[in-house]
C-alpha cells in the first residue's frame, strides 16, 4: 500500500483526507459483493479519514465490530468518526426510548418506523424477539485504548482541534444530527433552527473558526437531492451556518443519491461540480481531487467551500461508489 501524499510549505501542508458515508455493511455484504470490494477496500492511504456516519445498518454489535476492523486496518493518522441516523445504538436516550423496539421486532434498515414489524421487513424472516443491545458498550468499542491506538477518534457534536504528527493543526465542527427521517436516530423536528435555540447547544462558530465542518445530513440545496422527486431535504438552517463559517472543507452523506463533490464560491455563488475520470477512479479505487495550491487549483479559505457527500451506497443500498480523495491545504504550527 502507497503512502500518502504530504506537500510541505512554509505556512501549511497539503495533507490527503479520505471521505465516506455510510457503510452500512455487514461481514457477509462484503464477501456477497467481491466486485464492489475493487472500490471500497482497502482503503486508500491517507492522513486523515473522515466518516460522516451511518456505520451501520441498524445500529448491531456486530456491526460496529465490522466497521472497526475496516478502520483499525486503514492507512490513516487519524480516523474521525461520526454516527448517523441509522446507528441507534450510539443515540443513547432514543434507543432507551424507542429504538429498542427495532432490535426487539430485528426490524431491518428498510422499516418505516420503530413500530414497523410487518413480515416485508423482518431481518431473515425471524419473527422472534431480538435481543437488545447496550448503548454504553457500544459507545466504548469507539472510545476505547485500544481504538485511540488506532488513531480512531469518535466525535461529539461540537468543535473539536487536531494536530498531525507533520504539525498540521486544524479545526472540524461535527454534527450526526439531521431533520427527523423515518423515525430514526439523531433527529430534530424539521424547521428547528438548533443555532438560534437559547442558548444554542453546539453551535457553529463563524468564518475563519472551522477547517472541516462534518456532519451526517447535508445542507439544503447542496447534494441533497432525492429520486423520484429531485426535492432537497437538507437542512435550511445548517445550510445558513455553514454560509457563514465558510469552511475549506464540508463532509457528510445521509442522501445516498446526492453522491458527489460541489465547489462553492461564496461571493458569486459560483457553484462547479467535480468531475472525475472513471476509468481511474475504478483502477485507484477512490475518487480524487487535488485543491492545494501546489496542484495549481488552491481552494481559497474564506472564498470557497468544497461539499462532498461521500455517500458509498446508492439509494438501493449497493456499495458502488468509491471514496473521495481530497487533497487540501491545512495550516501548520498555529495555536
Amino acid at each position: 500500500m502507497t503512502k500518502p501524499s504530504q506537500v510541505r510549505c512554509t505556512d501549511r501542508y497539503s495533507p490527503t483526507l479520505l471521505s465516506y458515508s455510510p457503510t452500512h455493511l455487514p461481514p457477509t455484504l462484503l464477501l456477497l459483493t467481491p466486485n464492489y470490494l475493487l472500490l471500497y477496500l482497502p482503503l486508500p492511504a491517507t492522513n486523515i479519514l473522515l466518516h460522516a456516519g451511518d456505520l451501520t445498518k441498524v445500529g448491531h454489535k456486530h456491526e460496529h465490530l465490522s466497521l472497526l476492523s475496516t478502520l483499525q486496518s486503514a492507512a490513516a493518522e487519524l480516523k474521525l468518526v461520526i454516527p448517523g441516523n441509522h446507528d441507534i445504538t450510539l443515540d443513547a436516550p432514543y434507543y432507551t426510548s424507542k429504538g429498542h423496539l427495532r432490535h426487539r421486532h430485528r426490524t431491518d434498515h428498510t422499516a418505516p418506523s420503530v413500530h414497523a414489524n410487518t413480515a416485508h421487513n423482518i431481518s431473515a424472516g425471524k419473527h422472534e424477539e431480538g435481543a437488545i443491545e447496550d448503548p454504553d458498550d457500544i459507545k466504548r468499542l469507539y472510545t476505547s485504548a485500544e481504538a485511540w491506538e488506532a488513531g480512531i477518534r469518535y466525535l461529539e457534536e461540537g468543535v473539536h482541534v487536531f494536530r498531525l504528527t507533520s504539525g498540521v493543526r486544524f479545526t472540524v465542527y461535527a454534527s450526526p444530527f439531521t431533520p427527523e427521517f423515518c423515525d430514526w436516530a439523531f433527529a430534530y423536528e424539521r424547521g428547528v433552527d438548533r443555532e438560534r435555540d437559547s442558548p444554542p447547544q453546539n453551535p457553529i462558530p463563524s468564518h475563519p473558526s472551522i477547517d472541516i465542518i462534518l456532519t451526517h445530513g447535508p445542507p439544503y440545496g447542496i447534494l441533497d437531492q432525492v429520486v423520484p422527486s429531485h426535492a432537497s431535504v437538507g437542512c435550511e438552517h445548517l445550510y445558513r451556518a455553514v454560509k457563514r463559517a465558510r469552511p475549506r472543507l464540508h463532509v457528510f452523506g445521509h442522501i445516498h443519491e446526492g453522491y458527489g463533490a460541489r465547489r462553492v464560491e461564496w461571493s458569486t455563488g459560483n457553484e462547479s461540480m467535480i468531475q472525475c475520470d472513471e476509468q481511474t477512479t475504478l483502477q485507484e479505487g477512490c475518487a480524487r481531487v487535488d485543491l492545494s495550491k501546489d496542484g495549481g487549483a488552491g481552494l481559497r479559505f474564506g472564498d470557497e467551500t468544497l461539499f462532498v457527500n461521500a455517500s458509498i451506497m446508492t439509494v438501493q443500498y449497493h456499495p458502488v461508489n468509491a471514496p473521495w480523495v481530497v487533497e487540501l491545504d491545512l495550516p501548520v504550527g498555529e495555536e
